[in-house]
């Protein structure tokens, strides 16, 4: 009941904010996105052992059958990696259709080669002892929008209502909940591969909880 209750709150002042044409379309679009990500993500499994098959031989040109079987077999790996990764990422998508995010993943986390599981795409180009740098960066990113998503609701309310504007509790209840839901995701999913370009409506890349005027597109003083 509580949770039902939790929900009716985020949907409400969802569409008490949602008459903003972007943002609409934003929750569209993350959610077209969220059913074909979630129901295609069993494809990376497939292709990433073709595409591992199809690039072995970069790893020993004198040896072909060696490379390829190499690379099939890392293959393996990388498909249930970015499977879990993309299947999560459609999850996401799908049930937080509503919510605003990030407006780019670069550098945060490590990236999906394609935008959808069908493509082929590129492999993005790591390093073995960068890695951890991008499972750190997603994973503090998540932690700060989950510690610090409460403090959007005061400082939201301080600014809207200074300004006069009668939608400031749905804004900072959408803006509260878009940051927890984001930073829970980004946490749970660190290791895996997301997307690079983000769907949805993207809030300001600002430290949380810093007051944000969309009409004039400036951080105001706090």
């Amino acid at each position: 009941m509580r949770l039902l209750l939790s929900l009716m709150l985020v949907i409400c002042a969802t569409f008490a904010y949602a008459d903003d044409p972007d943002i609409s379309d934003g929750m569209k679009d993350k959610g077209t996105h969220g059913v074909v990500n979630t129901f295609s993500g069993w494809l990376e499994f497939p292709q990433q052992i073709r595409k591992g098959y199809a690039r072995g031989i970069e790893l020993d040109p004198d040896r072909p059958a060696l490379a390829r079987s190499t690379g099939t077999f890392l293959g393996l790996f990388r498909g249930a990696s970015h499977a879990i990764g993309r299947t999560t990422l459609g999850i996401y998508q799908l049930v937080g259709f509503w919510s605003a995010g990030h407006p780019d993943n670069d550098e945060v986390g490590v990236p999906l080669d394609h935008e959808y599981g069908h493509e082929w795409g590129k492999p993005a180009k790591i390093e073995q002892d960068a890695l951890p740098g991008y499972w750190g960066r997603k994973a503090e990113r998540g932690a700060v929008n989950l510690a610090k998503s409460p403090i959007e609701v005061p400082y939201q309310l301080k600014t809207e209502y200074r300004r006069t504007n009668r939608k400031a509790f749905g804004k900072s209840a959408w803006l509260f909940s878009s940051r927890a839901v984001t930073g829970i995701y980004e946490l749970v999913t660190f290791p895996f591969p997301s997307a690079t370009e983000t769907e949805g409506y993207a809030f300001p890349e600002r430290e949380p909880g810093v007051p944000y005027d969309d009409s004039r597109g400036e951080v105001l003083d706090k």
